[in-house]
């Protein structure tokens, strides 16, 4: 048996290993930004903070019940709505599962604090959008909104994902492909 583990399939099993040791942490693109004839941003791209859950890290049900008891205090949230707010945007093992939108700096602080306890709780940034003169070019520049699951099956060969915000009104939405970016990512190096 050992010699057909290490001599016959060794290659096979090391580069299993190699393939297991890089993770890939995807980077939503930030948005373009939508400017007057001067140059001043009309639209642009500011940072928020989310609280992110990463599965693959969470190693049984206690280890999930244990993350739900420690955060409900620090969040503010019931041990029951975290749940839920789980289940209900859980897509699948190596998404990460967005539980809090735009926290406050503190509780980011706070959650980071807790990284060396809770592994699979993160703060990920994402870029949010921000209207300068929002009552006076509100009709022209339009808004942002979720994708559908209509929009999805049509964008989706185009590089656009769940929960991807798209132009729904104006200049948004003409001119979504351009404003839209790329996304990107980072390879990680993990160990057991």
């Amino acid at each position: 048996g050992l010699f057909w583990m290490q001599i016959i399939k060794g290659g096979f099993y090391y580069n299993l290993s190699q393939n297991n040791r890089i993770r890939l942490v995807s980077m939503d693109a930030s948005r373009g930004n939508i400017l007057d004839f001067t140059g001043r941003p009309l639209a642009d791209t500011t940072v928020s903070y989310d609280l992110v859950i990463m599965p693959t890290e969470i190693k049984d049900k206690t280890d999930k019940a244990n993350i739900f008891n420690a955060l409900s205090p620090v969040a503010g949230i019931s041990v029951q709505s975290l749940e839920a707010i789980y289940r209900k945007n859980y897509i699948g093992p190596f998404t990460d599962v967005v539980m809090i939108k735009n926290i406050d700096k503190n509780l980011a602080l706070e959650v980071e604090q807790m990284n060396l306890s809770l592994p699979a709780v993160k703060i990920k940034p994402r870029s949010q959008r921000r209207y300068i003169y929002k009552e006076a070019t509100a009709h022209i520049l339009g808004y942002l909104g979720e994708i559908n699951p209509d929009e999805l099956s049509i964008l989706k060969p185009y590089g656009y994902k769940r929960m991807d915000l798209i132009g729904k009104t104006g200049l948004e939405k003409s001119l979504d492909k351009y404003l839209k970016g790329e996304d990107g990512g980072m390879q990680l190096e993990v160990n057991n």
